[in-house]
């Protein structure tokens, strides 16, 4: 037989709930209600009611069924045993085996009773017996999406289902393609949605061409493309994906935007859908907004130790205003909530207004623009200051009026935190006073502003080390202390042979001084604003850049990609390798 744990000889999970993670009694009433119904189970059902997160999920079940939980980054992929257990099992149940000894196979998983109805089979099938382990859902997705391969199945599934799919060449019967909920294009599309996020993509692209349809996704800030399909499947395809979106699907010559759910490894995944008529058809771009996914946090900012307590003492200023400032997907919201879970404590009443809500965090409220009831960042702030706020999120400084009432809130005892379009931490006064808010108030109410852009991350499974040239190290920006060796990536199966995997921010951080308040009281330029910050000792983007590339993070090609090439009078360096904090 199987060995592993069972509920009946561990203490009650509804006891652990209470006890250990301070979930209400009425929460777990309400979450079991649901189970009754939609059978998804009571933790499950719990996160859905956001009482716990996917790490909180993992720990309730390590307190109650006295089972570890371990990283898998300790425990390198072996072929062999990879296959010991299908693909199919791993991507269905979330797990993956990570050792063997003797007649036991050790698998780790995200829920050992999620997985539970695959032991008898995984005997049956390997003359095995079972020893779990737990392991963080996306860990576990990470390493079972690359192996899972549903583009596989995309091509199989076509073939199979051809007949449903075609009337003639040229006459397809959309309506029925695009309305049947378990038909073969809706199959398609659900598995290239769960394919996009078991491979971490932000953003999945549905193009249409006169002679094909192109299906791209985002990984780690560039396209990738992933399939084509014969042009005759595009009126199915976008009609498909406008019905799940709750679009109007006779629509098809003015923009729509609608919002998609999915369940992915037992948990929700929320897809925002924006479509856009072309002379081919309407082009289908899906952001992924996976608000379950494990929280960033200040460490994961990855910065010296010094410039992390500075930025700790910013946020923890009981009043100001304080920006993060960047180009469209430069990852400033995922920045402004790390910052939000170090704040989150139950004596803080912490608000936010946003558009969309992309991560969903405990014990805080949270708010969505609705345009058109006429609930807007402005009319959102100005309710929030009728509720004794602590510290207000506002998604997004993008009007007068937004920025007006932000600031002022700031001015009378509230942390106000945002995010504002504008290309380095100096221009960022520059952008708020051309919105129209007055000098004086821009001068006292902002505290400090965070600039950034995302780097993608060397992939860890293909790292190596070399020595890089001179002329690499003065294009990068190196000036002294020239590191002898640096890092980047092979290139493996899990990175698509690009040698990146994920990505991480390049920051720079501009705290406000009062020899700043008067030059921006007084209409100095970003010039002069830069000048005084760095006579204040403002850890720059290239210095953060390069501190990265000396801890093996990122690379010398993606600073110059991300912050282009070190101009000849700026002196970015850093004396001596630090380590990250």
């Amino acid at each position: 037989m199987p060995t592993s744990a069972h509920p009946s000889q561990t203490r009650s999970i509804e006891k652990t709930l209470t006890e250990h993670f301070n979930v209400p009694l009425d929460k777990i009433t309400q979450a079991a209600t649901l189970n009754s119904t939609n059978h998804l189970g009571l933790l499950n059902n719990l996160q859905k009611l956001g009482a716990l997160t996917d790490k909180q999920m993992v720990e309730v079940e390590s307190v109650c069924f006295g089972i570890p939980i371990v990283s898998l980054k300790n425990y390198p992929v072996i072929e062999a045993l990879d296959e010991s257990v299908s693909k199919e099992w791993q991507v269905k149940y979330n797990l993956v085996p990570i050792a063997e000894v003797g007649h036991t196979i050790t698998i780790a998983t995200s829920s050992v009773i999620a997985a539970k109805p695959v032991i008898d089979q995984i005997f049956v099938a390997k003359q095995r017996f079972i020893q779990f382990v737990l392991a963080h859902s996306s860990e576990i997705q990470e390493r079972v999406g690359a192996a899972g391969k549903p583009a596989g199945n995309i091509d199989q599934m076509l073939e199979q289902k051809a007949k449903d799919l075609y009337v003639s060449a040229q006459d397809l019967d959309i309506e029925k393609a695009s309305s049947d909920p378990n038909g073969p294009v809706a199959q398609v599309i659900t598995h290239l949605l769960t394919q996009a996020v078991n491979e971490g993509a932000s953003d999945i692209h549905i193009e249409p061409f006169t002679q094909m349809l192109r299906i791209r996704f985002r990984d780690d800030g560039l396209l990738r493309e992933v399939k084509t399909f014969d042009k005759v499947f595009t009126p199915s395809f976008t009609a498909a994906v406008k019905v799940k979106a709750s679009m109007d699907i006779a629509e098809t010559r003015m923009p729509q935007d609608g919002a998609i759910s999915l369940q992915v490894s037992g948990r929700r995944v929320d897809f925002r859908v924006a479509t856009y008529p072309t002379e081919s058809g309407e082009k289908i771009v899906l952001r992924i907004l996976d608000s379950n996914k494990d929280w960033i946090s200040l460490d994961s900012l990855q910065l010296p130790e010094v410039e992390k307590q500075k930025l700790i003492h910013l946020i923890e200023s009981p009043q100001g205003l304080v920006l993060c400032a960047g180009p469209t997907g430069s990852g400033k919201t995922s920045t402004l909530y790390s910052m939000l879970k170090h704040l989150n404590t139950p004596d803080i009443n912490i608000l936010t207004i946003e558009d969309p809500i992309e991560y969903r965090m405990n014990s805080i409220i949270q708010a969505q623009v609705n345009h058109k009831k006429g609930f807007t960042f402005a009319s959102g702030l100005r309710a929030m200051l009728r509720l004794d706020p602590n510290i207000i999120l506002v998604g997004e400084m993008r009007d007068q009026e937004t920025a007006e009432i932000g600031a002022q809130a700031a001015l009378t005892g509230h942390m106000v935190l945002s995010t504002i379009h504008a290309n380095s931490s100096s221009q960022t006064m520059a952008r708020l006073i051309d919105m129209g808010v007055e000098q004086f108030v821009v001068a006292n109410a902002l505290e400090g502003v965070i600039s950034q852009r995302l780097a993608r991350k060397i992939c860890p499974r293909c790292t190596e080390t070399f020595v890089p040239t001179e002329q690499q190290l003065k294009d990068a920006g190196f000036t002294t202390d020239l590191p002898k060796e640096l890092s980047r990536g092979k290139g493996c199966h899990a990175c698509h042979h690009e040698g990146y995997k994920g990505r991480i921010p390049i920051l720079e951080l501009m705290v406000v001084s009062n020899e700043m308040r008067a030059l921006i009281a007084s209409t100095a330029s970003p010039g002069q604003l830069y000048e005084a910050a760095i006579q204040n000792g403002m850890w720059t983007i290239r210095q953060d850049a390069l501190h990265k590339c000396r801890n093996g993070l990122t690379t010398i090609e993606e600073i110059i990609r991300v912050i282009g090439r070190a101009p000849a009078a700026e002196k970015a360096s850093i004396a001596a390798p630090m380590k990250a904090a």
